[in-house]
């Protein structure tokens, strides 16, 4: 199996939010969009990974409601801005990649 293939392996089949965190005014507060956006970086999560979530574009075109890239940049600002995502940004080949960080200010458990 080759390196780039590899980085999905150590996903989890199922991904956690908090009931007390999907029921609060934040989540409700949040965009569709924004709330997909979030559940697919929360799938990306591992456990040990925090700080390198990468989550491209392009894996989440076929996503409805998350089609568009500029749809993707918005949500991603959303929850950058109200503080349930960090992001930095990774000059590379093609302008590079967003990297996510999960902040869990909204979760209790880490």
């Amino acid at each position: 199996m080759n390196k780039k293939n590899s980085i999905y392996l150590a996903i989890p089949d199922v991904a956690f939010i908090e009931r007390a965190a999907l029921l609060g005014k934040e989540w409700a507060g949040l965009s569709k969009a924004a709330k997909l956006f979030y559940f697919h970086l929360k799938a990306m999560y591992n456990g040990h990974n925090n700080g390198m979530i990468l989550l491209p574009f392009v894996r989440l075109k076929n996503c409805k409601g998350l089609s568009s890239k500029d749809t993707c940049i918005r949500a991603a600002r959303e929850l950058e801005q109200k503080g349930w995502v960090d992001k930095k940004r990774i000059r590379g080949l093609h302008n590079g990649a967003n990297v996510y960080t999960l902040t869990f200010r909204h979760e209790s458990a880490k």
